[in-house]
């Protein structure tokens, strides 16, 4: 499961949009709100669908973020935990946890600085309409990478002007895939559990410790 979705996932989180603003402006304020905000936590619909067979699969999940890098993403039977330090990856079906180090200045997609920061760069940004839907107002900007060869091909978020928090948004992969997520019960600074960012591994579990 690419870790591309947990740091989409905070990309959109929440933004002061104004009408006739520029994609980059809008980047900019998302990015200021990254500074200002300490935690966040919301629950997503994931849908995937393969391009060569046309199959999908429709999951639902939930992400926890607080500074640094503290993160939890539970999708389906998998969850992916670090508390700034470790990275544990469970496998549910398998009862098997992979664990690592997370290493320091990571280039991952995983980390919401990294993208935020660094891959956003990678992308040219526009406004490409505004939707109206059941009376509300509705920016859609597309990202594309600069460099055809990145995992992401195209991009594109829905953020609604009366409430300024993304409900949706859409990805194309390298090898042609959809991938969308829809957003609700977003919540921002609100206190989170340490433990929520920790694992502890059970009896009976299968370990490979890469540390």
């Amino acid at each position: 499961m690419s870790y591309i979705k947990l740091v989409v996932l905070f990309f959109i989180i929440t933004t002061n949009l104004l009408a006739g603003e520029d994609a980059q402006t809008i980047i900019k304020k998302v990015q200021n709100k990254y500074k200002k905000t300490e935690s966040f936590t919301f629950n997503f619909d994931y849908h995937f669908k393969w391009k060569l067979t046309g199959q999908h699969q429709d999951l639902q999940g939930k992400l926890y973020f607080k500074k640094e890098n503290n993160i939890r993403y539970e999708l389906g039977q998998q969850l992916n935990i670090t508390n700034g330090e470790v990275v544990w990856q469970y496998s549910e079906l398998n009862n098997q946890v992979l664990i690592d180090k997370l290493k320091k200045n990571s280039k991952s997609l995983f980390m919401p600085k990294y993208f935020l920061y660094d891959y956003l760069d990678k992308f040219i940004a526009e406004v490409i309409k505004v939707e109206m839907v059941k009376g509300r107002q509705i920016y859609v900007l597309k990202l594309d990478p600069r460099d055809r060869d990145d995992f992401v091909q195209s991009m594109k978020i829905w953020v609604p002007a009366d409430t300024w928090i993304t409900e949706k948004i859409e990805y194309t992969d390298l090898e042609g895939n959809s991938i969308s997520y829809e957003f609700t019960h977003v919540e921002t600074d609100r206190a989170l559990d340490p433990k929520l960012f920790n694992f502890q591994v059970e009896q009976g579990m299968e370990v490979i410790d890469l540390r």
